[in-house]
């Protein structure tokens, strides 16, 4: 087994290149996540908590928890390991709450964070290649299919 010290140089550098971009990306992560919690508070609108209810007795999936936070401007899932939902303080125009949930938990179905951090791996290991960065724009349009049906 032959190696060579510019070939061990680039293994290195890099190497060192994807730890760094990774541990900035859960850096960045952990800062969001402690906002996020610091100033979230449970959902208290009746209507959103039977609509998680009946969405999760239909079996759409256990829903977990629904927060609101005044820091967000759209809802989104939180959470790897013990996913809810995080609503933004403004009320939904009428109607749109069970889209707006049902998006929620197709994204809470198909394990999509499990995916983006999948992805974000991915990315940081071929941080040289362009043609990952189209793995990131690609998850949020087919968890628009399953709401647009209904229309």
């Amino acid at each position: 087994l032959r190696t060579s010290v510019p070939g061990i140089l680039l293994s290195v550098i890099w190497l060192a290149t994807a730890v760094i971009l990774f541990a900035h990306r859960l850096w960045i992560w952990r800062q969001f996540c402690g906002s996020l919690h610091n100033s979230w508070v449970p959902v208290e609108d009746t209507f959103i908590l039977e609509s998680l209810e009946d969405r999760s007795e239909a079996g759409d999936h256990q829903a977990g928890a629904g927060f609101c936070n005044p820091g967000i401007s759209s809802p989104m899932l939180a959470g790897v390991w013990k996913p809810c939902i995080v609503l933004p303080e403004a009320k939904p125009i009428e109607g749109s709450t069970d889209y707006i949930l049902l998006h929620e938990l197709v994204h809470l179905k198909r394990h999509d964070l499990l995916y983006k951090w999948l992805i974000q791996l991915c990315i940081c290991i071929h941080w040289f290649n362009p043609f990952c960065a189209v793995w990131k724009r690609k998850r949020e349009r087919p968890a628009n299919w399953p709401v647009m049906k209904l229309f």
